[in-house]
């Protein structure tokens, strides 16, 4: 992925199963800290819920019924790559 690519959210269990309802934008890397304490560099999003800048994609928070979730990643093809 590189940024201005998206990533969206797909519930997987519930009445909504297999809806998408969320997407974000990838903004690239940076180092953050894990729910564990330990600090990683990690691919981060930006989404308007809550204005999220830089957070991982991958910890997104939720009630526990949106969980697990399926991600998608779209790839955009911009002019001159």
């Amino acid at each position: 992925m590189k940024p201005g690519d998206i990533v969206q959210y797909e519930l997987s269990s519930g009445a909504h199963a297999g809806e998408i309802n969320h997407s974000a934008i990838y903004v690239g890397q940076k180092e953050v800290t894990m729910p564990n304490g330990q600090t990683v560099l990690a691919d981060v999003v930006d989404y308007h819920t809550h204005d999220n800048l830089q957070v991982p994609w991958s910890l997104q928070l939720g009630s526990p019924e949106s969980f697990p979730l399926k991600y998608h990643m779209i790839q955009l093809n911009y002019p001159g790559d």
